[in-house]
């Protein structure tokens, strides 16, 4: 009878170092004081959720909380400080970026259209110029066929971020 190893459904808590950087810092920080209104300095389960919600824009199962909390009923500041940073050392900017560009595919057809970008730049930043948008989708749109694909909205994103 041979055992089975059986590896987590997501990761569990890491001995890597986490290095914050301050922005991350700063919202790990808000998310706590937004979840703990009532000013308790801890987290209860639900708490944890509605701030796992707001932070990592997901909310952790039953079982995940089991492994988060390690059968305690509250996390102290600093622990979910330590936790948090953790959790979002391990975001992907490109999974971000896909769902960007998914939120901006309003029809789900795997492009964008200027009319879309428009919509969107519309409802983010309406004070800004109509001409902003056809600037940024024609620098988007390196084939020029009219469309803009996930490829194509990477590649801007990845310019912008390298300025």
């Amino acid at each position: 009878m041979s055992s089975v190893i059986r590896q987590p459904l997501f990761p569990v808590r890491r001995s890597l170092k986490v290095t914050p950087t301050e922005e991350n810092l700063r919202a790990v920080r808000a998310a706590f004081t937004r979840s703990d209104a009532e000013g308790k300095g801890y987290l209860t389960r639900a708490d944890v959720k509605v701030a796992f919600v707001g932070l990592l824009g997901y909310r952790p199962s039953s079982h995940e909380l089991d492994v988060l909390l390690e059968g305690e009923e509250t996390l102290s500041s600093t622990a979910f400080e330590a936790l948090a940073l953790e959790r979002l050392a391990w975001t992907d900017p490109i999974d971000e970026w896909r769902q960007m560009f998914k939120a901006l595919d309003v029809r789900g057809v795997g492009y964008l259209t200027i009319a879309e970008l428009r919509r969107a730049f519309s409802i983010v930043a309406p004070r800004l110029a109509g001409a902003s948008a056809e600037e940024v989708f024609a620098e988007a749109d390196t084939d020029g066929d009219g469309r803009v694909g996930f490829r194509e909205f990477e590649r801007l994103l990845r310019w912008n971020l390298s300025c």
